[in-house]
């Protein structure tokens, strides 16, 4: 169904009276609260879509799909040999302290304003490539300044390294690291490295590795926020190795040398960097519910709410007989057709409250099409004897 047949629809339900009255049809804000009114009470097999992401074993925060509606994940999984570990979801405090030592769960949360896929499993393996435990065979140049090891703000279990970038930025480097095979991951693994802001992360502007077998034979890897943007505080960056710029003859099984540089547009101070590490990719993908039902099909772009009236409507015949009588509802009520609107909400299985009362039509979607979203939850802990309902000791 396309908006402009739905206009249509409503104006045969309407008989009588001009729908040209109505707030919210000429700019489509009508269409967008139905739908909102409908994904608020349902998931409809529709609106389920497929996210692929790369997982890495100790990373656990990943940038969810901009449409993921609250927090209905369905089904983690690799992409390919799929094991038998079936996802669990749990609630914020349950996943933080369990997410190093218990795999298998996820956790949907918010995160200065953003909302983030938390997710605790294996990866394929890694390497340590600098683990920072002195400033030995470290420089600071071209703007960097004042390096040093910190102990006081500590990532990843480690010390850090801290400096001050000036007006323009900066880089640090180290060609002395103990020689690291790493071959197996060349062109196919990502460098993480833990960067404290303490403020100013508006005016960083860039982050690149340069990592090789010596200051003359290296590869240059750009680095972005593994989620998020650069913010104060701690920001996990990524160095995608795939596609990387050679220069000279790097040898990856002989790594000894890197810098990180540092572009800015004004100084920042007390910069702090942790260790290096080269981690492998699993491909993963989950389904989730979507808060989108509207497409566009000029290009297949999937919209909050309709722009033009060739847009279309993508549900089945049940679900979109429910959101045709979303429609009418709200016209009823804005032409003050309070007797309609009763009638219309009956049908629905709303009582005048907005409750929903059993039966009509949202009873019988859920009946014959149940939800399949992960549902959070919290284990239950005995304090006195710190074991859970499984009676497993807690460390």
């Amino acid at each position: 169904m396309t908006i402009d047949s739905l206009k249509n629809q409503l104006g045969r339900k309407f008989r009588g009276a001009s729908l040209d009255d109505v707030q919210g049809i000429e700019n489509f804000s009508v269409f967008k609260e139905a739908a909102g009114n409908l994904l608020s009470r349902l998931d409809p097999y529709e609106t389920v879509r497929i996210h692929r992401f790369n997982q890495f074993g100790g990373v656990f925060d990943y940038s969810p799909p901009s449409d993921l509606k609250g927090k209905k994940v369905i089904d983690p999984r690799p992409q390919d040999q799929r094991n038998q570990r079936e996802f669990s979801q749990t609630f914020t405090k349950e996943f933080d302290r369990d997410k190093e030592f218990e795999f298998g769960k996820i956790s949907v949360e918010f995160q200065d304003g953003d909302k983030v896929l938390r997710l605790s499993e294996q990866g394929k393996g890694s390497a340590r490539v600098d683990a920072v435990s002195a400033t030995t065979g470290w420089s600071a140049a071209g703007g960097a300044t004042g390096l040093e090891l910190d102990g006081v703000i500590r990532l990843d279990n480690s010390d850090t390294l801290r400096f001050d970038l000036g007006a323009a930025g900066g880089y640090i480097e180290k060609s002395t690291l103990t020689e690291l095979d790493i071959s197996e991951h060349e062109d196919m693994s990502s460098f993480f490295r833990k960067v404290y802001l303490p403020a100013g992360a508006s005016t960083l502007t860039s982050i690149s590795l340069r990592i090789g077998s010596s200051s003359a034979d290296y590869w240059t890897i750009a680095g972005t926020p593994h989620f998020g943007s650069y913010r104060a505080g701690v920001n996990l960056v990524r160095f995608d190795w795939y596609g990387a710029a050679e220069t000279g003859t790097p040898d990856s099984g002989a790594i000894e040398y890197e810098r990180l540089t540092f572009v800015t547009t004004a100084a920042i101070a007390d910069v702090r960097v942790g260790p290096l590490d080269s981690k492998l990719p699993t491909p993963y993908e989950t389904p989730y519910y979507s808060n989108r039902i509207f497409k566009n099909p000029d290009d297949d772009s999937w919209l909050e709410a309709p722009d033009d009236v060739d847009d279309e409507i993508v549900l089945e015949k049940e679900a979109e007989n429910i959101f045709f009588y979303e429609c009418c509802t709200l016209v009823a009520e804005d032409l003050s057709l309070d007797d309609e609107a009763v009638k219309f909400r009956k049908k629905l299985g709303i009582d005048e409250l907005g409750n929903m009362t059993g039966g009509g039509l949202y009873g019988n979607y859920k009946e014959d099409k149940p939800t399949e979203k992960l549902r959070p939850h919290a284990r239950y802990i005995d304090l006195r004897s710190r074991r859970d309902a499984r009676g497993i000791r807690r460390r």
